[in-house]
């Protein structure tokens, strides 16, 4: 039965566990090419940003990033790109800053207006795509390409998703080398990584199992929602944003506290389906527990707990449905939204394929650009 609803965003998250590792190599190779050690050696400052799927991605890098320049007096922010373009303090001469602004197409007109920005004053200004031919690519000092290879049925991006996020990833662990004099970072990395990589690909066929029972489930739900704390949050705000593009549903984000002050509040109570995501050596795993049992046994939720081990063993104490997501170890835990967004994915698309709706509503006034001016809003550099 479940073959019936193979869908897009089904096969491009089983193709992620082969794109990863020679996605790693491509954004290494062109990191090389950008002499980072002649250009970044100088940088104290680093300001991540983007548009949607982008920023998330920026997010998600802030823990490698904090692993790999601890110690050498560079920090790095992610920020949404409207704060980057209108509201970040920026000095007149921030000679010591790298300004990346991530964009797959490199086509918005927020990401140009970033990299002006950054420009005028006096930033080194980098774009993290996969176009160099692009607005984006062509604005920026530097233009850092992905080379994401080609894939059918490509959209919406899970693909550029993971390539955004490689290449931030690979640019910690180079710039962690240039600054602190350390070798092999790099290589570590892509050994801790494949490592991972062969315990996730090893479990996918059972997270698609898992996926595919909750989404006939939930398959009549109001809404759905997804629950989570710290780093996983970003995560949450991805999986929301795949609903709205492929079913048109609407998913709200919200981690384990604020749950209770608004998301419970929602009515009818038990017409949402949530998805829990949960780390069982974290420290804020009790007050998960407690939360998703609070779902089920107060109000009636649909939930699914993806986490690493078995609800039980978390502490929850009602019937919920389980993804078992493997985990990387504490040191390298940094490495889990590479590839934590699959379980929530997968759901989405089966929920698509079970209600046979068409992928961005088949088109229409979401791809407009009287509507959907994006790639032409006034450009105002601040």
């Amino acid at each position: 039965m479940k073959q019936n609803y193979d869908n897009p965003l089904r096969r491009q998250c089983f193709d992620l566990v082969r794109l990863a590792p020679a996605q790693f190599d491509l954004a290494r190779e062109a990191l090389l090419g950008l002499e980072p050690e002649k250009r970044l050696a100088h940088i104290r400052r680093v300001i991540v940003t983007g548009c949607g799927d982008s920023y998330l991605a920026a997010a998600e890098a802030r823990e490698v990033f904090k692993h790999y320049l601890r110690g050498t007096g560079c920090r790095m922010e992610a920020v949404r790109a409207i704060e980057a373009a209108r509201y970040l303090p920026l000095d007149e001469n921030a000679s010591d800053t790298l300004l990346i602004a991530i964009s797959a197409s490199g086509g918005p007109a927020r990401i140009a207006e970033i990299l002006q920005r950054g420009k005028r004053h006096g930033c080194l200004t980098m774009a993290l795509t996969n176009n160099g031919a692009s607005r984006a690519g062509t604005t920026a000092d530097l233009a850092y390409v992905t080379n994401t290879p080609e894939f059918p049925d490509r959209m919406p991006g899970l693909r550029s998703y993971l390539a955004s996020m490689m290449g931030l990833f690979v640019l910690a662990a180079v710039l962690g080398e240039v600054k602190s004099g350390k070798t092999g970072l790099c290589d570590e990395l892509r050994a801790e990584l494949e490592a991972y990589n062969g315990r996730f690909a090893a479990a996918l066929d059972q997270m698609d199992d898992s996926a595919y029972a909750a989404a006939c489930t939930m398959k009549d739900s109001k809404g759905f929602e997804v629950c989570a704390d710290g780093p996983l949050f970003s995560c949450g705000e991805f999986i929301s944003a795949k609903y709205a593009e492929v079913s048109g549903d609407k998913c709200t984000v919200v981690d384990s506290e604020n749950f209770w002050h608004v998301n419970s509040i929602m009515m009818p109570q038990n017409a949402y389906g949530t998805i829990d995501y949960v780390v069982s050596d974290e420290r804020n795993c009790e007050r998960m527990a407690q939360t998703i049992s609070g779902q089920v046994e107060k109000l009636g939720r649909k939930v699914l707990v993806v986490a690493d081990k078995p609800a039980a063993e978390l502490g929850v104490t009602a019937p919920v449905m389980e993804c078992i997501l493997p985990v990387p170890a504490p040191q390298f835990r940094f490495l889990l939204p590479l590839y934590a967004f699959v379980p929530g994915s997968l759901v989405a698309g089966y929920h698509t394929a079970l209600i046979e709706e068409p992928y961005f509503r088949g088109g229409g006034k979401f791809f407009d650009p009287s509507i959907n001016t994006l790639g032409t809003n006034e450009i105002r550099v601040l």
